[in-house]
């Protein structure tokens, strides 16, 4: 068993309410998405919680909604970083 605070998110995730849950993966995939040079270190520890929590919820109910919102904010960030 995982002892660190991104594993703890990603069984979390797991157990909060549905709106809850969506609020925290956006949460965690703008982190990811958002280059600021003075915070690297929570990008880099948002996008371990981001996998974590992507591993717990598969073949899950919930991964049916996360797996959307997260795709999206992926591809609006990958739109970003293009310049588009």
């Amino acid at each position: 068993m995982c002892a660190s605070p991104c594993c703890s998110l990603g069984l979390l995730v797991g157990k909060v309410t549905e709106p809850r849950a969506q609020e925290l993966v956006s949460q965690l995939c703008d982190k990811v998405i958002t280059p600021v040079s003075d915070k690297e270190e929570q990008r880099v520890v948002a996008t371990i919680a981001l996998k974590n929590v992507i591993h717990v919820v598969q073949g899950t109910p919930i991964a049916a909604t996360l797996a959307p919102l997260i795709t999206n904010k992926m591809l609006q960030g990958m739109t970003k970083v293009r310049g588009g």
